[in-house]
C-alpha cells in the first residue's frame, strides 16, 4: 500500500531571486511541484490572497502547512514533518 506523497505547490513570480533559490532546493531534492506564477496566472493571485492573506513569493504550501519566503532550515523542517524523505546531507546524524 502506498501513500500519497503530499503535494507541493510552489507560487512564484518572474525575476524573484527567492523564488529561483527555492524552486533549486525543491529540484536538488528530487521533489515533484505544481509551480504557480502568480503574473500569469491572475486567479491563482487571487485564490492565494484569499488562502494565505498575501500574494508574497515565494509561498511554497506542502500539505496543510504554508511557508512565506525561502528558509532552507524551514523547508528542511516542513518537508521532514510532511513525510518526506529529503536525506540529511551535511548533518551527520549517527
Amino acid at each position: 500500500e502506498t501513500t500519497d506523497t503530499p503535494t507541493i505547490e510552489f507560487y512564484s513570480k518572474i525575476d524573484c531571486p527567492n523564488c529561483d533559490k527555492a524552486r533549486s532546493y525543491l529540484e536538488d531534492k528530487g521533489l515533484a511541484f505544481d509551480e504557480i506564477v502568480i503574473e500569469e496566472d491572475t486567479v491563482a493571485a487571487d485564490e492565494m490572497q484569499e488562502e494565505f492573506g498575501h500574494t508574497n513569493v515565494p509561498t511554497i504550501k506542502i500539505d496543510e502547512t504554508s511557508l512565506s519566503g525561502y528558509s532552507e532550515k524551514m523547508l528542511d523542517r516542513v518537508l521532514k514533518n510532511s513525510g518526506f524523505d529529503i536525506g540529511t546531507e551535511g548533518e551527520a546524524e549517527q
